[in-house]
C-alpha cells in the first residue's frame, strides 16, 4: 500500500479512530488527539507496517491500542520522576466538555457508562463490536489476544451488563433519592436552618441527569444525603 492509499485509509477510518482512542484514553479529548496523530505518523513513516493479514481498519485499532498504552507508560514514569526528585506532578486534564457530552444521545451515554463499570478487556471487546463493527475475530486481533479469550471477555461483558439495573431502573431510584432530598431540604426550612449548601449541590445534578451521567448523579446526590444526615 504506498503513502497516498495510506493516507485515504487513514481519512476514511479517522472518526472510528478517534472515537477508538478516546475509549483507550479514558476519554480524555487532549491525549486521544495526541494518541492518534502519533499513530497516524507510526503508520506514515513506516515504524508501524501494514501487512494485508487483517482488514486495514482492525490494524489501525490495534496500532492506535498499542500507542495509547505507550503513552500511558510515558506518562506513569513522568509522574515517578516527577516524585522522585520532589517536583509536583501535572494536574489532572479538565474532563470532556459539556457541548461535546451534549452532541451524544442519552441512550449513549448510558450504554456508555454500563461498559464503564465493566473490566477492561470486557470493556475493550464490546467497544470494538458495538461501536466498530468488529467481527469476534477482528476484535481479537485488536486487542491482540486469542479468539477464544476475546469470546471468553465478549460474553462476561454481554452477562454483565444483562445484569445491570436498566436505565429507567437507575432513572427511578435516582429520583427517589432526588424527592428524599427534597424532603430533607424541606426539613431544614422548617428547622430554621440554612439549605443553600443543598441546594449548590443540587444545582450540579440537572444537567447530569440530562446527559445520561448517572454515575456522578449519584455520588451528588449521595453527597447531598450525607451533608442533610440521611445518607450512611
Amino acid at each position: 500500500m504506498d503513502h497516498s492509499d495510506l493516507r485515504s485509509q487513514l481519512e476514511r477510518f479517522h472518526g472510528e479512530s478517534y472515537g477508538w482512542a478516546l475509549r483507550c484514553c479514558a476519554q480524555d479529548p487532549l491525549e486521544a488527539q495526541e494518541v492518534v496523530q502519533t499513530a497516524y505518523l507510526k503508520v506514515l513513516d513506516g515504524r508501524a507496517r501494514y501487512q494485508g493479514l487483517a482488514a486495514f481498519k482492525t490494524w489501525l485499532l490495534a496500532v492506535i491500542r498499542r500507542t495509547a498504552a505507550d503513552e500511558r507508560r510515558r506518562h506513569v514514569l513522568r509522574r515517578l520522576w516527577l516524585v522522585k526528585f520532589g517536583q509536583r506532578a501535572e494536574p489532572p486534564e479538565p474532563p470532556e466538555s459539556p457541548d461535546a457530552t451534549a452532541e451524544r444521545t442519552q441512550l449513549q451515554a448510558l450504554f456508555r457508562q454500563a461498559l464503564a463499570g465493566l473490566p477492561r478487556r470486557q470493556r475493550e471487546v464490546l467497544q470494538l463490536v458495538f461501536y466498530h463493527d468488529l467481527t469476534l475475530s477482528e476484535a481479537a486481533l485488536a486487542m491482540e489476544v486469542s479468539v477464544g479469550s476475546a469470546r471468553t471477555h465478549y460474553e462476561r461483558g454481554k452477562a454483565h451488563l444483562r445484569q445491570a439495573p436498566s436505565p429507567e431502573e437507575r432513572q427511578r431510584a435516582l429520583q427517589q433519592k432526588v424527592e428524599k432530598v427534597q424532603e430533607g431540604v424541606q426539613r431544614w426550612q422548617d428547622e430554621g436552618r440554612d439549605p443553600s449548601p443543598v441546594a449548590e449541590i443540587m444545582q450540579e445534578l440537572e444537567p447530569l441527569m440530562k446527559t445520561g451521567k448517572l454515575k456522578q448523579a449519584e455520588a451528588l446526590l449521595a453527597k447531598a444525603l450525607k451533608l442533610l444526615g440521611e445518607g450512611k
